[in-house]
């Protein structure tokens, strides 16, 4: 493949070369058909790849299974284990269908440059089975976890192991941000009293039963409960960039 000039929207390739059709968006693997666009579907099977440790995409299929799979069935590669939620969601933009609907590469770099992931500092050890093996100071890179939940997905620089830990086993190396500050659980609120009429008093926790005070709720993971999904970073597309240009 050459370079694609910036003032082109696109090009046919018609030299007898070979194509990496596992990287090829839909339209490259039709019609041959390569831009800037294109370029972003294979830079999200890149990124995909490196969150695999060198996997090959959608091994063991030709280009007409693989264009079958994402043009017709709506298929795109699985998320891998490595990859933190909010990234795997924006390979997911750079594999859309509609070539106009892909980020821009200047969108995808301001993304990459404000969402590096988190390390944190073991400050105990676990070795809890089925659980990520962890030795106190370990270097723990975050792939997944919120304030409100009691397991965090992780993985530890110094073995590389991927697996589950509970949040209060690291700190975070760095001033306490919103971010980690839970959202109230839900029913959680408790009625202690009336306001008074000149805002002098707003109840008081004496007057909580003690039953709540002896049995505090546990985070939803504990209980059970359904995880919340978090709203999905949506970058700037081609249709938006187009228009402001």
């Amino acid at each position: 493949m050459r370079a694609l000039p910036q003032e082109d929207d696109c090009y046919v390739m018609t030299e007898h070369k070979k194509v990496p059709f596992p990287w090829c968006a839909p339209e490259s693997l039709r019609s041959r058909q390569f831009s800037h666009a294109s370029d972003t579907w294979m830079f999200g099977v890149t990124v995909w790849e490196m969150f695999t440790f060198g996997e090959d995409p959608w091994m063991g299929l030709v280009g007409s299974e693989i264009l079958r799979k994402i043009d017709k069935e709506g298929e795109r590669l699985a998320q891998p284990d490595a990859c933190p939620p909010p990234i795997y969601a924006i390979l997911r933009q750079c594999w859309a269908r509609n070539p106009q609907d892909r980020p821009t590469f200047a969108a995808l770099r301001e993304f990459f440059r404000k969402n590096v992931t988190p390390v944190m500092r073991a400050l105990t050890r676990q070795d809890e089975p089925d659980k990520l093996q962890i030795q106190e100071g370990d270097p723990i890179a975050i792939i997944d976890g919120s304030a409100e939940l009691y397991w965090w997905k992780g993985q530890n620089q110094r073995t590389f192991d991927i697996g589950a830990f509970p949040r209060c086993l690291v700190d975070p190396l760095r001033p306490k941000q919103s971010d980690d500050i839970s959202k109230p659980l839900d029913h959680s609120f408790i009625h202690t009293g009336h306001g008074s009429a000149f805002g002098d008093s707003w109840g008081s926790p004496t007057h909580i039963d003690e039953m709540y005070l002896r049995n505090p709720m546990d985070p939803p993971d504990l209980m059970g409960a359904q995880r919340r999904s978090r709203p999905s970073p949506q970058l700037c597309d081609r249709r938006k960039s187009t228009s402001k240009s």
